[in-house]
């Protein structure tokens, strides 16, 4: 099943294609809006694969770019269902991508892969790709940033194929606040520090912009009542 977007005055959207009960996080510094009222649903059914499967690995992980241009067939593992964050793509000035590591230390981290996607990215990595990398160019060199921002053209390209209005402002790191957020939103289910984890950063940074979001499910006089 590849990735679902919702697609509302020109903003996209993540959300679950059974579920039209979204809650409302509008941050238009962020650029992502959650709507409970949305124009249309919009799976990522594009005519590239690895199109298909970056976005859903965006969508689904909340790896940063950098990270999941990174990937190779050896950092999946399909037995425990997860991801093995270890490296990173970076590009110099001339655009020529390079292995780094991660941004932090907490960048080193297993993330799990949803089971929607699990059987579907095994087909993909054993059959479809030729090399190492998950996603590379003709050839199996590593992406440059021209032919990175190629790739993101076509997938906006492919997106407004079947859009009813212009999509706008996407980015990869989108998806990641969007991971983000939908996490934020089944607090206490997951803590604070899981959430951190999963995303390979620290709890101050996930308190710093995503506060308003916990203060948002807080019931502060429930809670007293309750004391």
């Amino acid at each position: 099943s590849h990735a679902a977007f919702l697609i509302a005055d020109g903003n996209a959207c993540r959300g679950d294609v059974h579920n039209t009960e979204f809650k409302r996080f509008d941050n238009s510094r962020l650029g992502i809006a959650i709507l409970s009222n949305f124009a249309f649903l919009l799976h990522s059914e594009m005519h590239s694969f690895r199109n298909s499967y970056f976005v859903d690995i965006l969508y689904s992980t909340g790896l940063r770019c950098g990270e999941a241009l990174a990937l190779t067939r050896f950092d999946i593992d399909f037995v425990e269902k997860t991801i093995n964050v270890n490296k990173a793509v970076e590009f110099d000035e001339a655009g020529r991508p390079s292995i780094k590591d991660p941004k932090s230390k907490n960048g080193f981290r297993k993330v799990p892969i949803p089971s929607k996607l699990c059987a579907s990215l095994e087909n993909y990595v054993r059959f479809y790709i030729k090399g190492t990398l998950l996603f590379a160019m003709q050839g199996g060199k590593m992406v440059s940033k021209s032919s990175y921002r190629r790739k993101w053209e076509r997938i906006i390209k492919e997106m407004n194929r079947v859009a009813e209005k212009p999509v706008c402002g996407l980015t990869a790191h989108i998806f990641r606040h969007n991971y983000c957020t939908s996490l934020c939103y089944q607090i206490p289910r997951i803590s604070i520090k899981n959430i951190a984890s999963l995303l390979g950063d620290d709890e101050a940074m996930v308190l710093r912009i995503y506060n308003h979001i916990m203060l948002e499910k807080e019931d502060t006089a429930g809670a007293v009542e309750a004391a």
